[in-house]
């Protein structure tokens, strides 16, 4: 776990690692019912966040209600958080728990549909080249 210098004195982050993903938990410090998980993956430079790709992640999403997808760092990352806000401490943990379940769950069936369809773009392109070159087989 490792704290967050995020240059305000509103929020508290830190990351941490978890069944394989790096996540990040911001608390607000004037709401301690506050929290937000995030897990952030890297794409590939030539990702290319077309129509049909834009769909399938809409309804991706609409499968995980409680999941947020977004684009951060010019398309660089891949983002998915969740926000929860608590009654009592009691509540904390087996929300936090099923958070990163149902992060953890989004991530890879977005990433998932996000490879599938930059392998087959990829495919399509090599495709392409090789068909305009004479060298299709």
């Amino acid at each position: 776990m490792t704290a967050i210098d995020i240059r305000n004195d509103k929020a508290t982050a830190v990351r941490y690692r978890s069944r394989g993903l790096a996540f990040t938990a911001w608390t607000m410090n004037d709401d301690d019912t506050y929290l937000q998980l995030s897990c952030a993956m890297t794409l590939l430079p030539d990702v290319a966040f077309d129509a049909p790709l834009l769909r399938t992640l809409w309804e991706c999403q609409e499968h995980f209600k409680c999941v947020k997808f977004s684009l951060e760092h010019e398309d660089a990352l891949f983002v998915c958080s969740v926000e929860s806000f608590f009654v009592d401490p009691d509540g904390y943990q087996p929300t936090f728990w099923r958070s990163v379940g149902a992060i953890e769950s989004a991530v890879k069936e977005a990433m998932t549909h996000i490879w599938a369809k930059h392998s087959a773009k990829a495919a399509a392109d090599k495709f392409i080249e090789e068909f305009s070159q004479g060298n299709s087989q």
